[in-house]
């Protein structure tokens, strides 16, 4: 008799779920809009610690940056997320999501 579960398990893993698996992509954190230039000269010179993401609302992502501040990695992302932030189409109101 074969093992349901398992099999239910298997085919998630493998992305074969009949199930609708987009509803449960932001399961995380949910994207938040932001001003560009703001968010952009956080990242750029505070990314390190992860000041960027604490002001678009997503903690969790800033402690990563905060706890791993010691190293470099973050330090770059930062600059990374920076300069993709500035170049970034914004609405109206110079918004973007994050």
């Amino acid at each position: 008799m074969p093992n349901t579960e398992y099999d239910e398990f298997l085919s998630e893993i493998s992305g074969e779920s009949n199930n609708n698996s987009n509803t449960n992509k932001s399961i995380y954190y949910s994207k938040t809009k932001v001003n560009k230039f703001v968010f952009s000269f956080l990242a750029i010179f505070f990314g390190v610690f992860g000041i960027h993401w604490f002001y678009a609302k997503q903690y969790s992502k800033g402690l990563w940056y905060l706890l791993f501040s010691w190293t470099s990695v973050p330090m770059f992302l930062g600059w990374y997320q920076g300069i993709k932030a500035l170049l970034t189409q914004t609405d109206s109101s110079y918004l973007i999501e994050v």
